[in-house]
């Protein structure tokens, strides 16, 4: 990764990361063409190369970079006197406001990258995707209370709110304020439910 990505402004740097996060959360690391990002991004695909050198260091950057953001958005604070598994997810869709505002595809591409099935890819992100599911794991383990299938509950909690996200990213009216008010209402019925 070329430094003088970071010299760029942040408007550059974030519709680049946007644009590269888009493209590998829609395609697939195998299936994600370098054309279709410095296209969304506005560049030339010589400048996409010059900062990340190929398309694994565009997606080993930003598998990196997104997960640094999730971890400081989210901080061990996030999770004290949550109980309920709707209560901590509760809790971390509100701590990801400010990353969803920035990089609306980054849950998702985070998503990705733990379920990613290229050999190249999972070679380059093993790390960051322990991560994650050290993530995941640490954020279940922090709900405590509850009677019934718990396993059940975090599917079909993750189903809907990751399927409530993307529909409207691909709807291209995605607003982070609204997505999340919308999650919130799911998660009350959720928490009827429980």
């Amino acid at each position: 990764m070329n430094e003088k990505f970071f010299d760029l402004s942040k408007e550059k740097q974030d519709r680049i990361i946007n644009a590269v996060l888009k493209v590998f959360t829609l395609e697939g690391y195998a299936h994600a063409a370098t054309d279709d990002m410095v296209k969304e991004a506005g560049i030339s695909k010589g400048l996409l190369f010059h900062y990340f050198g190929t398309k694994l260091g565009a997606y080993r950057f930003v598998c990196s970079y997104v997960l640094r953001y999730l971890r400081f958005e989210l901080g061990e604070e996030l999770f004290a006197g949550f109980e309920t598994p709707v209560e901590v997810t509760g809790a971390v869709l509100k701590g990801c406001g400010n990353l969803l505002r920035t990089y609306p595809w980054s849950l998702l591409f985070l998503r990705g990258c733990v379920r990613e099935e290229s050999e190249e890819a999972l070679a380059a992100t093993a790390e960051e995707r322990s991560a994650v599911s050290g993530i995941i794991a640490s954020m279940r383990r922090k709900a405590i209370v509850y009677e019934g299938d718990v396993t059940r509950l975090w599917k079909t909690m993750d189903y809907t709110l990751m399927g409530l996200m993307e529909d409207q990213l691909r709807s291209g009216d995605f607003n982070a304020d609204r997505y999340l008010a919308e999650a919130g209402s799911y998660l009350e019925v959720f928490g009827k439910k429980a």
